[in-house]
């Protein structure tokens, strides 16, 4: 999977001076890439990896960045820059022999739900950062 621009790790929010509005904003950009070019990729991804018990998902971070990572390597230790969204697998009923007609539907609407529970997360948070 691509990563465009900067990897998140590269960025430490501390080290910038950012309005809330600007965090929210680079947060919607990076989610809002994601969707249009990975998501279908990455949700595959995650159906495969789902049948291993695995996964995979989404960091997102401010500066407008995003990468999908595999859950297998985030562990428990793992400390992002950012926001971590779990990235839906498809259920067998979705899937088909032919990728190309596989059903994204319900697992899209859970990633955009899970997108805007940790948009008003955020905006809770007085640090601008989800744990």
């Amino acid at each position: 999977m691509k990563n465009y621009g900067y990897d998140c790790d590269d960025h430490n929010m501390a080290d910038y001076e950012v309005e809330p509005m600007t965090i929210k904003m680079g947060y919607q950009k990076a989610f809002d890439l994601f969707m249009a070019y990975e998501f279908t990729l990455a949700c595959d991804q995650a159906t495969k990896a789902s049948y291993s018990m695995s996964g995979y998902t989404l960091e997102i971070c401010s500066d407008g960045t995003y990468k999908v990572i595999w859950d297998n390597y985030l562990g428990n230790q793992y400390n992002s820059p950012g926001i971590l969204l779990g990235i839906p697998p498809l259920t067998e009923e979705e899937v088909d022999d032919d990728p190309d007609l596989n059903f994204y539907d319900r697992a899209e609407e859970a990633m955009r739900d899970k997108f805007e529970e940790a948009m008003k997360l955020l905006e809770q948070s007085k640090e601008h950062c989800i744990d």
